[in-house]
């Protein structure tokens, strides 16, 4: 944690002078649009993925493991509590590390346009999966094993596997992140680092919810693809 937030500090201070034009601009007819749609579009998703059933007994003891596909099964009755939280975390990182711009005066300028282009992708990104994942119902691979605890197995957020929306939350806010980077510093020799640095945080969070048992494969992969 440390060391990200040395990192973020020292390429905000190395940045300073750089430009004093803004690349960006807001429309409300594109982003009142935008943001109109998504607030709607958010309480469809959250009626969708809340109306999920608990998965019955007889469905669970019905699983089989050969079912899935040779890439994803790797991953099915997985169960690894610790690597799930520390999945969490990471992906609050990444959500939270767009708050290391403000250290910037061009970026502190621009505050209003570039909170917009947060919320934007923010809230298509907790939209999205929501409804992949009420529609598809797809079962989480630690409901194949039976070191899971029942109530985890059972539960309606048993079958919220396809898509990660911690995928999601954290490739998006890498390629927000680094490409905002790059259009207001087009000649910094730190842009390569800070693509480094946002898609590496990701792609730990997206391992971390394989290798916990959250995720499929698959589940990842497209998370990171949306």
């Amino acid at each position: 944690m440390k060391r990200i937030i040395a990192l973020i500090i020292l390429v905000r201070l190395c940045s300073y002078g750089q430009t004093s034009v803004s690349p960006y601009s807001l429309s409300w007819n594109t982003d009142g649009w935008l943001l109109g749609t998504s607030a709607a579009a958010g309480i469809g998703a959250y009626m969708i993925e809340t109306n999920l059933p608990s998965l019955p007994m007889s469905e669970l003891q019905s699983l089989d493991k050969r079912s899935i596909n040779p890439v994803d099964r790797v991953s099915a009755g997985v169960y690894r509590e610790h690597q799930s939280q520390a999945s969490d975390i990471l992906v609050g990182i990444s959500i939270a590390s767009p708050i290391g711009f403000l250290i910037d005066k061009d970026f502190r300028r621009d505050f209003f346009t570039l909170a917009t282009l947060y919320t934007e992708t923010e809230a298509l990104s907790a939209i999205l999966p929501s409804i992949g994942k009420g529609t598809a119902k797809r079962i989480r691979p630690y409901v194949y094993g039976t070191s899971t605890p029942i109530d985890l197995r059972t539960e309606p957020d048993a079958q919220r596997s396809f898509f990660s929306r911690h995928t999601t939350f954290a490739f998006s806010t890498a390629v927000l992140t680094s490409i905002v980077y790059g259009d207001y510093y087009p000649t910094s020799r730190y842009r390569p680092y800070v693509w480094i640095g946002t898609l590496g945080l990701a792609s730990s969070v997206a391992v971390l919810r394989v290798t916990s048992g959250a995720h499929f494969i698959s589940d990842v992969v497209v998370g990171a693809a949306v």
